[in-house]
């Protein structure tokens, strides 16, 4: 649906002959589309002249869409016949609202004007000057809808009159309420006086019932609001909470806080579920108090709001939609109404870390709250649509507690490793700013009495500061002090080992590790230096003795990133790396003393990511939008400049082509002999962009997470046939 598409499905409830729809709209493709709840087949689709950006208005099985260009579209549910469209004039960024008991309907536009239209008669019948501003509006109108049960010559014209109500921004900190009484017989009509005003601004469309109205801001703050009875002297609108002292007087230039979203979740009665700064609380309003008092002992913290929140038919389970507040992640939670007690928790999307790696039939990848994904390439026969078997949510086999894809502790640097066996991958990751450190393992199809991941944390302050490694049976990490711990993976203490920062580096400065041996590393300095380090896994503390180091080569300029090791041209037992560099280059060195061969290898410009080994190749990115690609064995070279925008990640060997995919959506593959392009390439048509580099999807198609939490397989064909369709998935 796409990444603009914030409403959600509106389910409409089956009318025999026809079953039970629901009614999802697209941004991304402006398209209007119904399907079957149980398996997410289309009923029906049509193409909107505009992006649809509000909830539709369904009004006997008839819908009502409002689209960016100022239609109104009117559709019918069952078959998805466009009975027709009003021209309102300008756009439409938020959806109408129909009063209840008659034929009409209040769609406002952009700016300045809300439009009544009546369904009978198909005709726009008033224009309410309101001179709200442009991109002011925080969600659709709200109609206050009273009859009067006394004939209006007893009640009298204004007993019970009602009322359309907009909530609209007032300024960058504030919102207000205004409201316009109904029916409509002067268009210039005044808002009714007062409009209230509080801090911060609402981002869903408010709670409301016939006597008040509620929500929350992004300041933390809760708009609680009664609404105007019949035959009283109330104003249309009054606060039922007393504003809170910083409120009452303007606060002298305070610092900007940390803004989040705000929800009204659920009101029953006068208990209200309120999510605000990152909690949910559940609060009892005292009217007699004029406050709000907690219910729960404690609040669930669960972040900002994406989306309307949802309760079951009992009103006993709540479910919302939140972004963690220091994980970039996205969480569904089920909560229990009554106590606050979290039923079950489910990550959404899959937002790489870093490119994914390939094991066996198996993709694994790392989203950027350290959780690990698992996806079978081998399960994609239909290749219609991201089945739940696909992808594996690892469990712990054998233990009580599932296992949580996501890891605590804030921003994390996550790095994931092959194993040494070629069997398992390895997934390091510990807070940025320093705290506990986990390893995780998963090997590839593990046997039915194995667990699928296998796990340790080391309960220290830890802090990376650059590319760890597993050498031998152990993980050496670079620190933020500026020395190697060596962790055992299996069992066993941590071990401090020698400096790899150079003394005339500062702090900030990152290193590198990289395996060559059992026993053997390079380190980086954060500087120009490389070393050679033996540290065999039989002694438990570093030594620092002539044979344990080979002497720092000291290299033309600073390395820019992780060394990459290679096989030896000669085909001997001897390796080479490959190291780039500030000015540039690519320097290689050959065997235990650290060689420099000549000559150096110079793709020119800067090297923004890479070295990396495809094979007996080896490719870098210059520039963001050049790949350099060169042979060390034939000494040669080819490179491919990207057309469009920055090349995503460390292109890979797919199918026998270099796939490359850039931040404009274009994917090319290539010829990794002779970088000769297989064919036109492909251009993805959505808003969102590749987030990581392509990886094998099986034999014949490549897996492409996208920025906006999605994936989608891309077939190789369709890079070899420039006119093939595009296949995609869901996540």
């Amino acid at each position: 649906v796409g990444i603009d598409t914030a409403t959600l499905p509106v389910l409409l409830p089956a009318a025999p002959p026809y079953p039970e729809l629901l009614l999802a709209l697209s941004a991304d493709r402006h398209t209007i589309m119904a399907l079957e709840p149980l398996t997410g087949k289309p009923a029906w689709q049509h193409r909107l002249s505009a992006p649809s950006l509000g909830r539709p208005v369904i009004v006997d099985r008839k819908a009502y869409v409002a689209t960016y260009d100022g239609y109104v579209h009117e559709i019918e549910t069952a078959l998805g016949f466009v009975l027709g469209h009003f021209e309102l004039g300008q756009h439409l960024t938020v959806g109408g609202v129909r009063q209840e008991g008659t034929p009409l309907l209040y769609f406002p536009g952009d700016s300045d004007y809300v439009y009544v239209l009546d369904m009978a008669a198909r005709k726009c019948v008033a224009i309410l000057h309101t001179g709200h501003p442009s991109g002011s509006l925080r969600s659709e109108p709200i109609v206050v809808n009273r009859m009067d049960p006394l004939p209006r010559s007893e009640a009298g014209a204004d007993a019970a009159p009602s009322y359309l109500i907009l909530t609209q921004t007032s300024g960058l900190s504030h919102m207000k309420l205004r409201a316009f009484r109904l029916p409509i017989d002067n268009p210039d009509a005044p808002p009714e006086p007062p409009e209230p005003r509080i801090r911060g601004w609402s981002w869903f469309r408010p709670y409301h019932d016939g006597e008040r109205l509620a929500f929350a801001t992004d300041a933390g703050m809760v708009g609680l609001f009664g609404i105007n009875q019949l035959r009283n002297e109330d104003t249309p609108l009054f606060p039922e909470l007393p504003p809170p002292p910083e409120e009452r007087k303007p606060r002298a230039s305070a610092p900007e806080a940390h803004l989040i979203r705000g929800q009204v979740v659920h009101v029953v009665e006068n208990d209200f579920w309120i999510l605000a700064d990152g909690k949910l609380e559940r609060q009892h309003f005292d009217p007699f108090r004029q406050q709000m008092i907690p219910v729960w002992e404690t609040p669930l913290v669960l972040g900002s709001p994406v989306h309307a929140a949802q309760v079951d038919e009992s009103e006993k389970t709540l479910f919302v939609v939140t972004q963690d507040l220091n994980r970039q992640i996205y969480l569904a939670t089920a909560v229990a109404a009554e106590d606050g007690i979290i039923k079950w928790q489910r990550q959404l999307g899959l937002e790489c870390a870093c490119d994914p790696l390939v094991l066996g039939r198996e993709i694994v990848t790392v989203d950027r709250g350290g959780g690990l994904s698992i996806i079978d390439s081998s399960k994609n026969a239909d290749l219609v649509g991201m089945r739940p078997d696909m992808v594996r949510q690892p469990e712990l086999r054998g233990a009580s507690q599932r296992y949580r894809p996501a890891l605590p502790g804030g921003a994390l640097t996550v790095n994931v490793l092959p194993g040494p066996d070629g069997t398992s991958v390895y997934e390091v990751a510990c807070p940025a700013a320093g705290g506990r450190l986990t390893v995780r393992r998963y090997p590839a199809d593990s046997a039915p009495d194995q667990p699928d991941i296998w796990e340790r944390s080391i309960e220290e302050q830890i802090q990376l500061a650059g590319t760890p490694a597993i050498v031998g049976p152990n993980l050496l990490l670079p620190l933020a002090d500026g020395t190697i711990r060596r962790v055992p993976l299996l069992a066993g203490h941590s071990e401090g080992g020698p400096n790899w920062r150079a003394a005339r580096v500062d702090e900030n400065a990152r290193g590198h590790i990289v395996a060559v041996g059992p026993d053997d590393f390079l380190t980086t300095d954060g500087s120009r230096g490389l070393t050679h380090w033996r540290w065999p896994a039989t002694v438990p503390m570093f030594q620092t003795v002539p044979e344990n180091r080979i002497p720092t080569v000291e290299l033309p300029a600073r390395i820019v990133s992780a060394p990459v090791i290679l096989p030896s041209p000669k085909g001997d037992s001897e390796w080479q790396v490959c190291v780039a560099l500030a000015d540039g280059t690519l320097a290689r060195l050959r065997g235990l003393d650290l060689k420099l061969e000549q000559p150096l290898l110079p793709p020119g410009g800067q090297i923004t990511a890479g070295p990396f080994g495809r094979g007996p190749y080896v490719g870098c990115v210059v520039d963001r939008r050049r790949l350099v690609w060169l042979d060390p064995k034939a000494g040669t070279h080819w490179e491919y400049r990207t057309p469009g925008e920055a090349i995503v990640g460390e292109p890979q060997l797919v199918g026998g082509l270099v796939v490359v995919a850039d931040l404009s959506g274009r994917f090319i593959g290539l010829d990794p002999a002779t970088g000769t392009p297989a064919g036109l390439g492909y251009t993805l048509k959505t808003s969102a962009a590749p987030a990581a580099a392509p990886a094998a999807f099986g034999t014949d198609a490549a897996f492409v997470p996208l920025t906006d939490g999605t994936v989608f397989v891309l077939a190789l064909r369709h890079l070899r046939d420039p006119l093939a369709i595009l296949w995609t998935l869901g996540p």
